[in-house]
């Protein structure tokens, strides 16, 4: 962890834009992997819709 001096601000800057770009990252990754998690159990409700299987068997966790 670095110490900024108060005459030099560029350092404070640049260590902003990476904590706000891994942030952002983070945020990105997890809606990402959610998305990826979700994805595969909403084709598998669709088949089962399509096939006409009971609701019972639909949501599998």
């Amino acid at each position: 962890m670095e110490i900024f001096l108060p005459g030099n601000s560029s350092g404070a800057m640049y260590a902003t834009y990476i904590f706000n770009y891994i942030l952002h990252f983070r945020i990105w990754r997890l809606a990402l992997s959610c998305f990826w998690f979700y994805r595969p159990r909403i084709w598998i409700m669709d088949i089962d819709r399509i096939a006409n299987r009971p609701f019972k068997e639909e949501i599998k966790y």
